[in-house]
């Protein structure tokens, strides 16, 4: 068993179903408030708001992650939630708390692990990637700021 933490560290617990279980640090990431990750056959993938990315790690070896790929949603972006669609492929990601306040979608590949933000998710005549929750005209007709925490995709 995996278990991270918002100081952005990954530890292996082994040996749950003893009397005594055993827990080592396997990987750390820059900085703290690291949000919620995701596990995909053996694929991690954690956010990392210091370095406003998105990290894939390999955990075939669960002593040795080994970090797959990476991708960068800006610097005034502060990822911090992962969902993913029902395949698998896309990953919705919320910017929760920064500036720019957008929400992402992430191409994910199952086989090898590689990361890469959807440049077609985005406002129409926007050329930055995502959708911007700032100052935006909602379909009730109200104008305003909302800051999503989660987001799922759903059937």
């Amino acid at each position: 068993m995996y278990i991270h933490t918002f100081n952005c560290g990954l530890y292996l617990v082994r040996n749950i179903e003893s009397g005594t279980p055993t827990t080592r640090f396997v990987k750390g990431f820059a900085g703290t408030g690291c949000g919620v990750p995701l596990l995909i056959g053996h694929f991690w993938i954690q956010t990392v708001p210091e370095s406003f990315s998105v990290v894939s790690l390999d955990i075939s070896d669960p002593e040795h992650p080994r970090d797959v790929s990476s991708v960068s949603i800006g610097k005034d972006e502060y990822p911090h939630w992962l969902a993913a669609d029902p395949t698998n492929t896309r990953l919705v990601l919320n910017s929760g708390g920064s500036t720019g306040n957008r929400l992402f979608i992430v191409n994910f590949d199952t086989e090898t692990g590689a990361l890469a933000i959807d440049r077609r998710f985005r406002d129409v005549n926007d050329t930055v990637p995502g959708l911007k929750m700032s100052a935006r005209r909602w379909p009730n007709g109200w104008t305003g700021t909302v800051w999503p925490h989660g987001s799922v995709f759903s059937r």
